[in-house]
């Protein structure tokens, strides 16, 4: 681990997966799985076999947020310029993965998120910035996902997490984001 920058370290070489089993960033179904999928398949044995203790915090699920979600959907106060498809599960799905990705990086822990569905990258780009504010981040996807609710065909905000965490959006631009619309992190 010495080859890493001194202000990442880890304690204890020790990985937090979270999983975020939703589908709400576009309309296929079976994203959703990809986290149990994933486990299932054995990834956490190959972790723990090159030598790293995991931290399984779970899935963050729409199940688990319901009531939270049923509040955002019940909120008139905001008045947002774009609708977009699920955008409620997705501000209140992405608030709890930045919390939880912000929290785990800054006490030391490596973070993998494992899900399939892209509208969850504003959240774990976002909180993993907030940890560490000289971050880097290498985007490996055959999509920019850089669409702004402005110039998006589909509406969906799996093509848009990128542009939203950059900044991109304009305070309003959609509902249930007050938490990422305070400005940009990047």
């Amino acid at each position: 681990m010495e080859h890493l920058h001194p202000s990442f370290k880890h304690v204890k070489k020790t990985l937090s997966l979270i999983g975020i089993s939703v589908m709400e960033g576009q309309t296929l179904t079976g994203v959703e799985e990809a986290p149990q999928l994933l486990r299932k398949g054995g990834l956490v044995k190959v972790i723990k076999h090159l030598g790293w203790e995991v931290n399984d915090l779970g899935d963050i699920t729409k199940e688990s947020l319901q009531a939270k979600i049923d509040a955002e959907i019940a909120d008139k106060s905001q008045n947002p310029k774009y609708n977009l498809h699920d955008i409620e599960v997705l501000g209140v799905v992405n608030q709890r993965l930045q919390e939880l990705n912000y929290q785990e990086s800054k006490a030391g822990r490596f973070v993998l998120n494992l899900g399939g569905d892209h509208g969850i990258a504003s959240a774990t780009i976002t909180g993993l910035l907030k940890a560490h504010p000289n971050l880097r981040l290498i985007w490996f996807d055959a999509h920019g996902d850089c669409n702004t609710p402005a110039t998006s065909a589909s509406g969906n905000y799996h093509g848009m997490p990128a542009a939203h965490a950059f900044g991109w959006f304009k305070e309003g631009d959609v509902k249930s984001f007050k938490w990422l619309d305070k400005g940009p992190l990047l």
